[in-house]
């Protein structure tokens, strides 16, 4: 049952009680006028002398005692149709808070899902951050180490095989630090930098 039907059925309930409540209070309100004159009348019988209006009055008090009873009935069945209309206003009341319960446990843990999903997207997000700094720095050329070179070997491509490749082994046996493209260049380095260095150094 939803939170606005059971909302819906107290406002019924209430109504009705409120509709039997009056009517209880009218009731009480005729039965202390027919009480009062009950007493009137007892009163006029211990003081009348003359018996035939003593019996009029007898019969008129008997008359007053069963209205009075009467009312007394119907405000006792009014009384238990007021006790069961509050039981069930009760009982609305009490299965309106566990659903309005339920409800805010249901939020609270639809709340915690979307903290837990959003902590992680983010986790992922500073992981793919990460992983992306790192291919970045690998990527990035690497710097060139200030070495000091004896001889920079400056050549044709079409002489590398037949004659420069050699002659640049020849002149290390020999104990010269050589500056060779082939030898000195790393995946990454810049040819221009390379170069510069190299010739700045030898």
């Amino acid at each position: 049952m939803s939170i606005d039907s059971i909302a819906r059925q107290i406002a019924t309930v209430e109504r009705e009680i409120n509709s039997v409540e009056r009517s209880i209070q009218t009731i009480d309100g005729n039965i202390s006028r027919k009480s009062k004159d009950a007493h009137i009348l007892l009163t006029k019988i211990s003081r009348e002398k003359d018996l035939k209006r003593v019996l009029n009055y007898q019969k008129d008090l008997n008359k007053k005692n069963e209205e009075i009873n009467k009312l007394e009935k119907d405000k006792s069945n009014k009384s238990k149709i007021l006790a069961t209309k509050q039981k069930k206003k009760f009982d609305l009341q009490s299965k309106l808070n566990k659903e309005e319960q339920k409800e805010r446990d249901k939020a609270k843990k639809e709340q915690n899902e979307i903290l837990t999903l959003q902590q992680q997207i983010t986790r992922e997000m500073e992981k793919q951050k990460t992983q992306s700094l790192h291919s970045f720095d690998v990527l990035k050329p690497q710097p060139i180490e200030q070495t000091s070179y004896d001889v920079f070997v400056s050549h044709a491509s079409e002489d590398k095989d037949e004659f420069v490749r050699d002659f640049v082994k020849c002149l290390q046996e020999n104990g010269l630090n050589v500056w060779y493209d082939e030898f000195t260049l790393r995946v990454g380095d810049s040819l221009r930098r390379s170069i510069d260095n190299g010739l700045k150094s030898s």
